[in-house]
Parts: C-alpha cells; structure tokens; sequence
C-alpha cells in the first residue's frame, strides 16, 4: 500500500467510522465517525497498520475536516491499574510489572486507583507518566500487626464495602473513559473489575490469590463470609484476561503463569553496600516486615551479637540513625528494597508476596516467619522451601528473641543464583500483545 499522494485523503474502511491521513504527515492518522467527531485514542492507528485504504470519494469531503499544519499525532496509550491496599506486595507487583511494560511501551501512561504509597511508583515508572487517584479499591484483611489480623473488623468493612456501590462504579467508569484508558489492570481488586466493565473496557486479573480463596475457611465461624465470596466470584469471573503469578495458591486454567514479578534490582551487591556504609566483608543481616508497621520489639536481642550490622527499613520516622550494630531506616529512605535485599546476607521476615518474589531474584538466604491463620502461607512456605535458601523460624520464637541463636545457621546458608526468567517481563509482553491487539 503506497502512501497518500499531496492533496490527498485516504480513508480506511472500519464499522461506524472514517480514518483519514494526513498527506504532510503519512505516518498519523486520525479516526473520526461518520459527522466528524474525533474518535477515541485507541482508534488512532500508524499508517502501516491500516489495510485496504482507498481515496475518500468527493462525497465524504464535506465532512468538517481539513489537514492543518499541525496535524494529528497518535496519542500516548493510557491504562489503568486498581491495586489492592493490603499491605505493600500488590503495590511493589504492580510497581514491577508496570515498569517493564514501560520499557517495551516508553510512552505508555498510567492511572493508578489505590492507597499504595507513592514511592513505590516513584521508583521504578517513568517520571510524569503515571498519576495516583486516592481510593478504597479492596478490604482484604484489617491487620492487628504485622502477623495477626482483625477478623471482627474486617468483616465490618466488607459489609460496607460489599456489593459495590453502583454509583461510585458509574462515576470510576466515567473517569476512564475521561481518560481515554485502553485497558485495566486489577491487583487483586474487584472494584477496577467491575469499574472496567462498566466503562467497556478489557481488564486484566493479577494474581496469585483472590480474597474468595482467603476467606473460604473463615465462612463456618464468620457467615458473612459466604455472601461476600459469593459476589467476590462473580466480579473476578469477568476478568477479560488472567495472569498467575508464582508462588500461586490455586491453580487456574485458562490463564497466563509467569515466574514471581519483583522489583529490578538496580545497584549491584557492593555499590548497595557502600551506599549504606557497610564494609564488603561485614555480615549483614534485613529485617523487614513487608512495609506493614511493627513496635520492633525484636530489635531488643540484637546487641548479643555486635559483630553483625542489622537493617531494619522503617524503623524510624525522620533520618536513618546508626545505633551499634543497628541501622534503623525510615520508610522512605534513598535505600531502595530490592537493593538492600541484594546487599544482605541474609533477610528475616514474614512470609509476603513481595519479600519472596524480590529475595528470590536476589538469592539471599531467608530467614521467615509463617502467619499461621492466613491461608496464603502454606503454599508460600512450600514454594520458599523448594526454592530458595531459605530457614523457618517460629512465630514464638521470633517474638521471644531466640532465633539469634540460629543466626549462624542462617548466615550459612548457600546464596542462590539469579532466575532464567523474570514474570515482570513476561507480563509485560502479554499485556503488551494484548494492547497491540486492541490497536
């Protein structure tokens, strides 16, 4: 197909609509229906991509449309992404998988609908391309600390929650549709699901749990429980796209299943040393619960070994503060975690999506911590244990302090290798695959 001749237009044949190039400018087009008015971004297609173009015949010319001197150029795609606020690991997954499809799509923009802290996406998107709306996407569990949840007060705030409120899902899709959003992406919230198919967008399910599945066991004590997870099943059934990443808890068919999705590390293992002004041969022990808060007790027992320097991010609101052999970190910090991770020689932590997805790729020995009341943990302990370098300790006995004693134990672990594949990638190319055929 040759491109349009000077004085031309040329029109594509397309249900309800004209596409008409630019003979300035023969890699833009525009879409316009039938009166004229511009079409949404999507509809906007390079050239080469329109097959079948012929002259727009004398009678289309009366639309009211001429070529300018500044003409049409294909906008930015836009999507969005509604993350789960339940602790940090939905947030550093999308942070992860969004980032990769930024650097096979540079100019993609993102909509993110949550209560994720900023910094996650600071980080790792593209400065200027991504903009937060503060919202209550999902419940998922109240949590007294850390390890334990409220299961009296979650169940409060899914009955508020639960069914969704239709005028807060016509106003969500009003907003992307505003926003020319091509697509959504859920992480593991089922308000962008339903937002999505109210606005007639596709979306796409991320995840390697959905709250039904955390919330079956609790249905015989807890009976609210059974129509919560009646309408959770329903909202995550019209999922256009599914995508599992490891470690999962169920296994689903019909759905794309990636390695773990972490963060990239960006500093290699003595840079990341230095930065936190750690000698390379000093042993080096994280510990971090995931983003959630702590009273870090634990920190208590830790002067018993002054040759080992620990890191504790957010244990501190203002400034980091070098105390013995105690580096406390606030949570937002110039030290960015999968980089401590890389730096450590061991990490100690609870069991998080997240925390395992980034010391996988990293191959820190992993000293953790099971929540013995949330479903998730034993296919995570399965996968750690199977996988990776890795030592279980006690609840009791993390609480209580003995775990020190084991230190050494830890320290000598093996440190794994780097993975063959990385899920963030691999995402990325299917959801890119799914834009372009969109286009």
């Amino acid at each position: 197909m040759s491109s349009p001749s000077s004085g031309q237009f040329f029109q594509a044949t397309a249900p309800k609509a004209v596409a008409f190039f630019c003979h300035e400018r023969p890699d833009t087009v525009e879409a316009r229906d039938g009166f004229g008015s511009c079409l949404p971004p999507h509809t906007h297609r390079p050239w080469r991509q329109c097959a079948g173009a012929d002259p727009v015949p004398a009678s289309t010319r009366r639309l009211r449309f001429s070529c300018q001197p500044c003409h049409v150029s294909i906008p930015p795609m836009k999507i969005a992404s509604f993350i789960t606020p339940h602790g940090f690991g939905h947030a550093a997954r999308q942070s992860a998988l969004l980032a990769a499809l930024q650097k096979k799509q540079p100019e993609l923009e993102v909509m993110l609908y949550g209560r994720s802290p900023a910094s996650f996406f600071e980080e790792t998107l593209t400065p200027g391309s991504w903009t937060m709306r503060e919202l209550e996407t999902d419940v998922g569990l109240v949590q007294i600390d850390p390890i334990k949840a409220d299961l009296p007060a979650s169940v409060e705030k899914l009955r508020r929650m639960y069914p969704l409120d239709n005028g807060l899902i016509r106003t969500l899709a009003k907003d992307l549709r505003n926003q020319r959003c091509s697509l959504v992406i859920a992480d593991i919230a089922p308000m962008g699901i339903a937002a999505a198919k109210a606005a007639g967008l596709p979306v796409v399910l991320v995840e390697n749990f959905t709250w039904d599945w955390i919330y079956q066991p609790y249905e015989r004590e807890w009976p609210d429980f059974v129509a919560i997870n009646h309408e959770l099943r329903a909202l995550y059934s019209r999922a256009d796209y599914h995508i599992k990443t490891e470690p999962w808890c169920a296994d689903s068919p019909d759905c794309l299943k990636t390695p773990p999705i972490s963060r990239s590390i960006t500093l290699g293992r003595e840079q990341a040393r230095q930065r936190l002004g750690v000698s390379a041969t000093e042993k080096t022990v994280l510990i971090t619960h995931g983003g959630t808060e702590s009273n870090h007790h634990e920190l208590d027992h830790l002067s018993e070994l002054p040759d080992v320097t620990f890191v504790v991010p957010g244990a501190t609101p203002g400034a980091p503060v070098k105390r013995d052999n105690l580096l406390l970190l606030p949570r937002k910090s110039h030290c960015y975690h999968p980089n401590l991770i890389n730096a450590s020689d061991v990490v100690i932590g609870k069991l998080g999506y997240s925390t395992i997805a980034e010391i996988h790729q990293a191959g820190t020995p992993f000293g953790y911590i099971c929540r013995d009341d949330f479903r998730e943990s034993g296919p995570l302990a399965e996968y750690v244990e199977k996988n990776m370098s890795a030592l279980h300790i006690g609840l009791q006995e993390y609480e209580s302090g003995e775990w020190v004693a084991r230190l050494p134990e830890l320290l000598a672990l093996p440190r794994g290798g780097a993975p063959d594949q990385f899920g963030a990638d691999i995402a990325a190319a299917h959801i890119r695959n799914i834009l372009e055929n969109l286009s």
